[in-house]
């Protein structure tokens, strides 16, 4: 095969982008037509009124595009955002965890002004810590993922957790008068928290629907 149709063929698989279109023009060594991808300029509508502006193509589309933060940069700043809470959550649930397993009645003392003693306390207590280590950890080995599939399932948990023990804490607060020092910053930190998910979740549905 001579090279001009080598060419003309590796040409014609070139995808046409919006706002280009091809050409045939002109004849090449032996009669072969040479394919040209030119750029046309696509006519824009002005908001607010029917006038037909011309100047704008594929690329003023695509800064608009990302302008506006879709696109690319937007789902780079979600996944940003999603490794940076799972990470602040792992430390924080495994740290409450820990202290669980080892100390439980000194986090319910701080927590809730009240000591664990009884051995099916402590061993409840206990079983709640190894949870949170492991969600900790779940956490932080879900940081990495780039595909956002298990990052995401973990963070719809931790909205659920999150919720769960701002509603548990402030009625074992109201409802039975149980406070102490770590009270108040505990359902402070768990808000928080809960709002940082929410974010997250609607920052994904958002992509998605981009």
């Amino acid at each position: 095969m001579c090279q001009n149709c080598q060419a003309d063929n590796r040409l014609a698989l070139l995808p046409v982008l919006p706002g280009m279109s091809s050409e045939v023009f002109g004849t090449g060594y032996g009669g072969v037509g040479q394919t040209q991808l030119t750029a046309t300029r696509a006519p824009a509508t002005v908001r607010g009124s029917g006038e037909t502006r011309w100047g704008r193509g594929a690329v003023g589309s695509a800064f608009e595009w990302h302008s506006k933060g879709r696109g690319f940069e937007s789902r780079r700043l979600h996944f940003f955002q999603m490794k940076k809470l799972l990470a602040v959550t792992a430390v924080i649930e495994a740290g409450a965890g820990l202290a669980l397993l080892v100390s439980p009645s000194t986090v319910t003392l701080l927590l809730l002004d009240t000591s664990v003693d009884t051995p099916t306390e402590l061993t409840i207590s206990r079983i709640a810590g190894a949870a949170l280590l492991a969600l900790g950890i779940a956490c932080w080995l879900a940081r990495g993922d780039d595909r956002g599939r298990a990052a995401t399932g973990l963070i719809i948990a931790m909205l659920v957790y999150n919720s769960a023990a701002v509603a548990l804490l402030v009625y074992a607060g109201l409802g039975f008068g149980l406070f102490g020092v770590g009270f108040w910053p505990a359902v402070g930190v768990h808000l928080a928290l809960l709002v940082w998910c929410v974010a997250c979740i609607r920052t994904k549905g958002v992509d998605r629907v981009m």
